[in-house]
């Protein structure tokens, strides 16, 4: 079962397996975390103006093409450059964009249809490619799904090894902040690595904040995901040669409408592997009855969930399990809201066709009648032990 992790550091952390000499190498560290100094040597400054006229796609690929390997592209300060098209990153090694707070927003509402792929930065392939303090915003007014624009994500993510996304805000995607997936193109699949986000901001995303459908070694650490359409995180394996392994959630916020559930594990795909899910606090209760931890399934092997000392809100309960072979769930605080109605309304933890579930020191609040139903500790090799319900 895994270990607990020690308290929150003091400082963010890179990805798991994500050295500095990795993601940061030839762009100096400093410069790579938003901090002083470090890369001015390297820097092709851009120089634009926008206005509502001119569309900046094609200027900005031009410019980010230019860029060489190990440098970086800092754009204006605070400028607002209008993109309506894709900004590619393809097979590019040590490259930077420092947004230095500029906003790129796009106008475009493009026509319902399921496909294709249209993000507003497209990274395939390459290594250590770092994009931080950014604004980007979409022209979803509201945080609803629609499954005919679900494929239009503000940051796409394909196979790239060694990514971190720091300080951006997003606003009005009309599919995910971050998709990441395997670059496809290869005649073996190659899957996404040492992927970081840090202190991320988004609000009215229309489908996911983060999805994970083919990758490994990712961290979300220290964002605030505001208004969600669909879930909030969804590892959702989407061939059965891939997989999703060590993937960690740490020291988020989560706030204002969450319409499904926090951490999903969907039916598709299996090869879903060490999972942390901790200290995050939902500050809203969702919309809908599911429950904030969704292990949906049981054709497809999931192991070793660890869920742990988060702060919870629900309608119904705190975590549905099934197909899960090393869960826990320990220390978190778990508040069920009001309205009553939903299936399992008052029960904690729902579970089934698993195995070696430790359900530990929970706190349970507003109306909660049982942890988990004895029938279910007996089919499912549960551990109930310490926990509390509170009137």
């Amino acid at each position: 079962m895994p270990a607990e992790p020690p308290s929150r550091a003091a400082q963010p952390r890179l990805g798991p397996g994500m050295s500095r000499r990795g993601v940061l190498q030839g762009l100096g560290a400093t410069a790579a975390l938003g901090l002083a100094g470090g890369d001015a040597a390297h820097a092709d400054v851009l120089r634009l103006r926008s206005t509502d006229a001119a569309d900046m796609t094609a200027e900005l690929n031009r410019r980010i093409g230019a860029t060489r390997n190990g440098g970086t592209l800092r754009l204006p300060r605070e400028a607002e450059l209008r993109v309506d098209g894709t900004l590619r990153l393809h097979g590019r090694r040590d490259l930077v964009i420092d947004g230095n707070g500029a906003l790129l927003y796009s106008t475009v509402v493009s026509p319902l249809s399921t496909k294709p792929v249209i993000p507003m930065f497209d990274v395939l392939g390459g290594t250590n490619i770092v994009l931080r303090d950014l604004r980007l915003r979409g022209t979803n007014p509201g945080a609803e799904f629609v499954v005919e624009r679900e494929w239009q994500p503000l940051i796409d993510i394909r196979g790239t090894q060694g990514v971190l996304v720091s300080h951006v805000r997003a606003v009005g995607a009309w599919g995910d902040f971050v998709h990441i997936a395997p670059d496809t193109r290869p005649e073996r699949d190659v899957l996404a690595q040492d992927v970081t986000l840090l202190h991320c901001r988004t609000k009215r995303i229309g489908r996911n904040q983060v999805s994970f459908t083919g990758c490994k070694d990712v961290l979300v650490q220290f964002c605030t995901f505001a208004d969600t359409g669909y879930q909030v995180f969804d590892i959702e394996v989407q061939a059965p040669w891939w997989h999703a392994r060590r993937l960690r959630m740490l020291d988020n916020v989560i706030t204002g409408k969450v319409s499904l559930s926090v951490l999903v594990n969907a039916v598709a795909g299996g090869g879903v592997k060490n999972v942390e899910f901790a200290r995050n606090v939902m500050e809203s209760t969702p919309v809908s009855c599911e429950p904030p931890v969704n292990l949906l399934g049981i054709n497809e092997r999931k192991l070793d969930f660890n869920i742990h000392r988060n702060v919870l809100r629900t309608l119904s309960s705190a975590a549905r399990v099934a197909g899960v072979e090393g869960f826990t769930f320990r220390k978190n605080s778990v508040t069920l809201g009001p309205g009553g109605g939903c299936r399992d309304t008052g029960t904690g933890i729902v579970a089934g066709v698993s195995s070696d579930i430790l359900v530990e020191r929970n706190d349970f609040f507003d109306g909660f009648e049982t942890v988990m139903p004895a029938s279910m500790v007996e089919a499912t090799q549960a551990r109930v032990l310490g926990n509390v319900l509170h009137a």
